[in-house]
């Protein structure tokens, strides 16, 4: 059996994924790793994986009358080298597409299944993001990743260190554009800054004509309260003169009394 063939399957390969960082494990640590596969099934992919050379026996104790051995991955013979990726079809890549993400679904599941699960706590993420690469950008950001990721691959397991599961998953979704359609972009989005354009200018023309109907209102309430004043003075000067001059009457009558009186 190839190593495609060998590992493009859910359950062998969540079992060599439980093996990474140079770890040793029973068939029953495996299957408590692993509960959602039945054990005669589990044990059934362990020892093809052991047959294939992928697991090795580490050591070999005896429990109860029966040979308990303790499993490792061979590293080296448990990846699908470049020649290979090259070699596989469409068909091919569909099936390990659907390999792949029936672990995930698989894994994510028996995660969500423990009590102790707390995706927040845990930094749990699946966030998928579209984004547009040229050619050397696609390949800066392939470095990138590998940059980040490769150095940690072979950390061994620990009391301090927890297992996830990292699974970077990229390919392209739409072609880049022809230059007719890059042209007609390029002229929609100009169309779409002429028209933003125009609606400021519109925008801008409708704010200076409600300043000048303001300033025009504040001029209309400033000339209408002066004419309040104006009245008012006017009225006040008019009832003085009126006091004034019934004054001047009840004077000129009281000195007409005393004139004839004499």
């Amino acid at each position: 059996m190839d190593t495609l063939e060998l590992l493009a399957h859910p359950v062998r390969l969540r079992v060599v994924h439980a093996m990474r960082g140079g770890r040793m494990l029973t068939t029953s640590q495996l299957c408590a790793r692993i509960p959602d596969v039945s054990k005669a099934t589990l044990y059934r992919h362990i020892d093809l994986l052991a047959t294939e050379g992928v697991l090795e026996v580490a050591e070999e104790r005896r429990v109860r009358g029966a040979v308990e051995r303790r499993y490792r991955l061979r590293q080296d013979l448990a990846v699908i080298d470049p020649a290979m990726l090259e070699s596989l079809s469409r068909d091919d890549h569909r099936r390990g597409f659907a390999t792949a993400m029936a672990i995930l679904l698989a894994e994510f599941n028996t995660y969500l299944d423990q009590d102790e699960a707390d995706p927040v706590a845990d930094l749990v993420g699946y966030r998928q993001h579209a984004i547009w690469l040229s050619r050397d950008e696609l390949h800066e950001l392939i470095s990138e990743l590998r940059a980040a990721i490769a150095p940690r691959l072979s950390n061994a397991s620990g009391p301090n260190r927890t297992q996830y599961l990292l699974s970077p998953i990229l390919f392209p979704i739409e072609a880049p554009p022809s230059s007719l359609d890059a042209n007609a972009e390029q002229e929609d989005q100009n169309r779409g800054q002429g028209q933003k354009q125009v609606r400021d200018w519109d925008r801008d023309g409708d704010r200076n004509r409600n300043r000048d109907r303001d300033r025009d209102r504040d001029r209309d309430r400033d000339r209408d309260r002066d004419r309040d004043r104006d009245r008012d003075r006017h009225r006040v000067r008019d009832q003085v003169r009126d006091r004034d001059r019934a004054r001047d009457g009840d004077r000129d009558r009281a000195r007409d009394g005393d004139g004839d009186r004499d």
